[in-house]
């Protein structure tokens, strides 16, 4: 998980092992390049964990330019469909909902939410991912659903916050990340599951406008 304390722990041990050997060369030259390879993974971890907080602390959600959605929800899609142990399933209407926005963060979001449908699904089913834009009153819906084991119950009221300690990597502080990208641009993010049923990931954003395709 991304406990800050696991790599800190690691780094600890293996320095005081380092300690204790460096009396006896032979023995010290052994244990040297394991401690160092281990010490880069515990440093690279926490230089993740790191950045991640600070791109949630500075994340510029002020930028907001002219969207289509429909494009967005496309591009993620596009990423995704190789996935060869998932069947991604994309619902798109021919209207186009124009919303304000950054084009990097939401894309950041829905990957986000496409991952994590990835992952809920249990290893002995075959994955089915659907990620739907319909509208709502004056709001564009991006509707993303899995069939995969549903949100614990003990977790549901947690999935926002950005904690260290979730399972899965990523998805600890990603959903607090989502979370401020959308409210930042007056939209809701918000879920439904289902226990060992599967989970659907509603993000809300308000229409500036729409137009026919073609």
């Amino acid at each position: 998980g991304h406990d800050i304390n696991n790599p800190l722990r690691n780094m600890k041990l293996s320095m005081q092992q380092l300690e204790r050997v460096s009396n006896d060369p032979a023995q010290a030259a052994a244990y040297l390049k394991k401690a160092i390879t281990r010490l880069i993974e515990q440093i690279d971890s926490l230089a993740q964990i790191a950045s991640e907080f600070s791109m949630f602390a500075n994340l510029d959600i002020r930028q907001k330019h002219d969207l289509v959605l429909n494009d967005v929800v496309e591009s993620v899609y596009d990423l995704f469909s190789e996935q060869k142990e998932v069947e991604l399933i994309l619902n798109i209407p021919k209207i186009r909902y124009h919303i304000e926005g950054d084009k990097n963060h939401l894309i950041r979001v829905f990957n986000n939410l496409v991952i994590n449908a990835i992952q809920a699904i249990p290893s002995d089913r075959k994955g089915e991912i659907r990620v739907s834009l319909f509208r709502q009153n004056n709001h564009a819906i991006v509707q993303i659903n899995d069939n995969g084991g549903g949100i614990p119950p003990e977790i549901q009221k947690r999935v926002f916050e950005p904690n260290f300690t979730t399972k899965t990597s990523g998805s600890g502080l990603g959903l607090a990340i989502c979370r401020k990208i959308i409210e930042a641009l007056d939209g809701n993010i918000r879920f439904e599951t289902r226990e060992n049923d599967g989970t659907d990931f509603f993000v809300e954003l308000p229409i500036t406008a729409t137009e026919a395709d073609g």
